[in-house]
């Protein structure tokens, strides 16, 4: 075999040759970099530019609404009107417990401090239109007709029906028509020329206006057996100013509505309370002003001894188990002396009744059927009514030439209901 020189000598025998590594380094850096100066800009820069810029809104340093919650309210807006059509249409708050209250109350106040925050961007933007572009009342229409819509809807309801029963419109039932009523009002603020709302409105401000101007004390329930006045001044507040749309006066019962946030309703610092009990008050108030004079006690004897002549047990020592207000009190004696000169208790119908003792026993019956009912009934509430009428201080037999004989015939009944405790 021949030898060959080194020149002859093939060393190539690698692999075919490659694009250089530096461009695909360079690729990746200038695409690194792209990035965070894309992260920088977005999260960081951005933000920066935007919060300095607010900073210097002239809104932020006196009372002005800023520019940023008119871009944050266009922003939510059509968001809330998507997410209030779809809750209305679901059916869904129908089916929630009364327990859950997220599903069931905020969804109703949620939509009211919508609407009164689009009352307020509006205001503002009606004093210097150059805070947005447009004017809240038309960007967010749909939004303001879909949370009236949602407040108003009966399925809504269903929670305070499980509370209120069928009548949950006109019972009490503060915290839920306070909601009525500010949002209603706040849609026909904000988009006049309809009176799509105004019957339900007005039905609603003349009959919590007037449940409120006849209470005891100026005190409702929210719910059966629960008050709270923070309420009862939401209330009146929207009573208020639910007449600018209505063209309505409650100037009068505005001023009344005080009673109900003066003397011992308040605190020693002058603030109410968190929770309050109209019916206690009721009944603290008429000792006060002596329509009740008299307490009924319930005991268990531990030491006693009957008497010698045989009439009657001395109770030496007894263990109190409960102390009962009350107008009338059981013993006879105690009776005669409250009712002061005239016939026994079972012929009360043939004594001279004033006012005060009158009142006095409707209101035992009143209290103990809310005692025992959760509330009176409607036979006796007309029962009630009537008998505020009729004290006049003289037998009802005088009054038979102006009464029906049927209306005499149910005072008879009811008071011989009171004397027996019948009812």
């Amino acid at each position: 075999m021949t030898p060959t020189s080194d020149k002859d000598i093939d060393t190539n025998t690698g692999p075919p040759a490659q694009l250089p590594r530096s461009r695909a380094v360079a690729f990746c850096r200038y695409a690194n970099a792209a990035i965070i100066i894309f992260i920088a800009f977005y999260f960081f820069l951005i933000p920066f530019a935007q919060i300095t810029y607010d900073l210097a809104d002239p809104a932020l340093r006196q009372p002005a609404i800023p520019r940023s919650a008119f871009r944050l309210h266009r922003s939510i807006s059509p968001k809330y009107e998507k997410w209030a059509n779809q809750r209305i249409a679901s059916g869904s708050a129908q089916q929630m417990s009364i327990e859950d209250i997220s599903g069931t109350e905020w969804p109703l106040f949620g939509s009211v401090f919508y609407l009164l925050a689009t009352e307020s961007l509006q205001d503002a933007w009606e004093k210097d239109n150059t805070i947005s572009a447009i004017a809240p009342n038309v960007y967010a229409a749909g939004a303001i007709k879909a949370a009236t819509a949602l407040v108003t809807d009966p399925n809504h309801a269903a929670w305070v029906k499980l509370h209120w029963g069928p009548d949950y419109l006109h019972q009490e039932n503060v915290f839920y028509r306070m909601l009525l009523i500010s949002a209603m009002t706040s849609f026909h603020k904000l988009l006049p020329g309809t009176d799509k709302y105004i019957p339900f409105l007005g039905d609603q401000v003349e009959t919590l206006s007037k449940a409120l101007d006849e209470s005891p004390c100026g005190l409702l329930d929210d719910y059966p057996g629960e008050c709270y006045p923070t309420d009862i001044v939401a209330a009146i507040a929207a009573i208020q100013r639910a007449d600018k749309v209505l063209g309505t006066d409650h100037s009068a019962f505005i001023a009344r509505s005080v009673r109900a946030f003066q003397g011992d309703l308040v605190d020693a610092t002058g603030l109410p309370p968190y929770m309050a009990d109209p019916l206690g008050e009721m009944l603290r108030n008429k000792y006060a002003n002596n329509f009740m004079r008299a307490v009924s006690v319930g005991f268990r004897p531990t030491e006693f001894k009957f008497q010698e002549n045989g009439n009657g047990i001395d109770f030496l020592k007894q263990e109190l188990l409960e102390l009962s207000a009350v107008p009338v009190p059981a013993h006879p004696k105690a009776l005669k002396k409250a009712w002061g000169a005239g016939g026994e208790i079972t012929n009360i119908t043939n004594t001279a009744v004033g006012p005060e003792e009158l009142r006095a026993m409707v209101e035992q019956v009143h209290t103990e059927f809310i005692q025992k009912n959760g509330g009176m009934d409607e036979e006796f509430l007309k029962r009630f009514e009537a008998v505020e009428e009729l004290v006049k201080g003289k037998p009802l037999e005088e009054l038979e030439d102006e009464l029906p004989k049927e209306l005499v015939n149910e005072f008879e009944d009811l008071f011989a209901a009171i004397a027996t405790k019948e009812y």
